[in-house]
């Protein structure tokens, strides 16, 4: 699969925008990441561990396209795509 991958940066060399996206059998998919407020002191707490996955589960095969153990993952719109 390839992945095109477009980085904007400042003047002063710092990420800014980050757009992504790759071609599959059921279209394109695109992801846009805005990076702001450099320098800034952030407070960041772990989430509770319900929200958390480790990566055996985040990359294990889902079931007729629901992401197993995530919240809110009830059912899906439409298939997930096996990747050749």
């Amino acid at each position: 699969m390839k992945v095109n991958v477009t980085i904007h940066v400042d003047a002063d060399g710092l990420p800014r925008r980050v757009v992504t996206s790759y071609k599959f059998s059921g279209g394109t998919v695109t992801t846009e990441t805005r990076y702001t407020s450099w320098g800034t002191k952030v407070n960041i707490k772990a989430p509770h561990g319900v929200a958390v996955a480790d990566q055996k589960r985040l990359l294990a095969p889902p079931t007729d396209g629901v992401v197993a153990g995530w919240p809110g993952s009830v059912e899906a719109s439409a298939p997930v795509p096996s990747d050749p």
